[in-house]
């Protein structure tokens, strides 16, 4: 057993890129905080890495911090956005960063606007420079968001024939009613057709600034370069104004309700939910580890046991945690046939009654938590994935040295602390249940 273990270790130490080390407790990884003119600078440098990642994420810019009016602005932007510039058009553009093997995109969340970049490191100057192009200068003419806007409207018809799409919007709704996160990401026909050039610059100027912007840096890069070349690129934003965006206020959620979305399609989709706690709260890893074990946990999870394996009323089921800054829930999804939406949702509510009368041994605790902490390790199997490790820390309030201790504090875990979670918040009472498919006749 010994010999195996040390085994074990031997093999994590050589899939972790250079400068990360596994320890029983975590990974210790080499991140430096950095000075800057960006709100906040984090550095993880991988001498012969190759080639770096560059992550910024700009805060209180996201789809939920536009007027209703205007819902789908930030998505429309995420999707123009690195396509052409007023300097070069998409197929000048398009070169000008295939033909040095450069990625860059950018993506949105309700609460905020990131773009990504990866280059080769002896590319990094060239790389910078179009993202600053793309930053300051993009192209907004009207054709241009046109054609961009027609995109984003083929993905929205193809989504809402979705069930999936549709049960997650329905919750959405009856979780925040009219609080700014049940406002559609990529908006509606309406509210494109009102999107106009000067309005995504008003939205860049007002948002794109420096104090709301996080840089996340990892790769083949040292510190006086990162700090140097990332000065460069956000000399050309603003800092604050007077109307700088502000947080949203937090979601207060409704009463616990069910509804379904009535829609043609042969398999039924289900979304639920619960209230849950942040990052931060002191219930967060005993709620992490209550939440594998109810449905996080995927084979091994009780609902996959119970409600897939057992009774056989889904394809697939699974449970996670959902954390925004206005908001933390703990969600799930289902696909299953019609004719079986109510076995599912009385089974869920009963696994989750028996959790709460009942709790968990300390063999499924053990188990949970022995696979929690042996999976973190290979999160940390390339520089790519180590460098959205490190955005997601810099941007949840994580220290630095997180993933050195999250193992520790998995494995700090107890079962009575998790049996406290499972009877104070995986409450049948509180449980929101959606559906959406066919009808089913009563």
């Amino acid at each position: 057993m010994k010999q195996y273990a040390l085994l074990t270790m031997a093999w994590m130490l050589l899939v972790l890129p250079f400068g990360a080390f596994a320890a029983p407790s975590g990974i210790y990884l080499p991140i430096r905080v950095l000075e800057s003119e960006a709100a906040s600078l984090w550095l993880l440098e991988a001498e012969d890495a190759g080639f770096v990642t560059i992550n910024l994420a700009f805060e209180h810019a996201g789809t939920a911090h536009v007027p209703p009016e205007k819902a789908g602005l930030p998505y429309l932007l995420a999707q123009l956005f690195g396509r052409a510039t007023q300097e070069k058009n998409q197929q000048l553009f398009k070169e000008a960063l295939q033909v040095r093997g450069i990625r860059l995109s950018a993506s949105v969340t309700e609460d905020r606007f990131m773009i990504h970049l990866q280059t080769l490191s002896e590319e990094l100057e060239t790389a910078l420079t179009l993202l600053k192009e793309a930053l300051l200068n993009p192209l907004l003419s009207e054709d241009f968001l046109n054609q961009m806007k027609q995109e984003v409207l083929t993905g929205l018809h193809r989504a809402e024939a979705q069930p999936e799409w549709q049960a997650q919007q329905l919750l959405l709704q009856l979780l925040y009613g009219d609080h700014p996160y049940t406002w559609p990401q990529q908006g509606s026909k309406t509210t494109l057709a009102t999107i106009t050039g000067e309005d995504i610059q008003t939205f860049m100027t007002r948002h794109f600034i420096r104090p709301k912007l996080s840089v996340s840096v990892s790769g083949q890069v040292d510190a006086v370069t990162a700090q140097t070349l990332i000065s460069h690129l956000v000399e050309g934003l603003p800092q604050a104004g007077d109307d700088a965006p502000q947080a949203l206020p937090q979601a207060t959620l409704s009463e616990a309700q069910t509804g379904q979305h009535e829609m043609n399609a042969p398999q039924s989709a289900i979304a639920f939910a619960l209230p849950g706690v942040g990052y931060h709260h002191p219930d967060f890893f005993p709620l992490l580890v209550a939440n594998h074990i109810l449905g996080g946990g995927g084979f091994g999870s009780l609902l996959m046991d119970d409600i897939r394996e057992r009774q056989g009323l889904v394809y697939s089921i699974n449970s996670y945690l959902d954390i925004s800054p206005a908001a933390s829930l703990l969600r799930g999804s289902a696909g299953t046939r019609p004719e079986s939406v109510p076995a599912v949702e009385e089974s869920l509510r009963n696994m989750l009654t028996k959790l709460q009368q009942e709790g968990v041994d300390e063999a499924a605790l053990r188990r949970a938590k022995t696979y929690m902490t042996n999976n973190y390790v290979l999160r940390f199997d390339s520089v790519r994935r180590m460098a959205s490790m490190l955005s997601f820390m810099q941007l949840e309030g994580f220290a630095p040295d997180y993933p050195a201790t999250r193992n520790e504090k998995i494995m700090a875990v107890t079962a009575a602390e998790v049996n406290r979670i499972f009877a104070t918040y995986f409450t049948p009472q509180k449980l929101y249940f959606v559906s959406a498919g066919k009808k089913m006749a009563e």
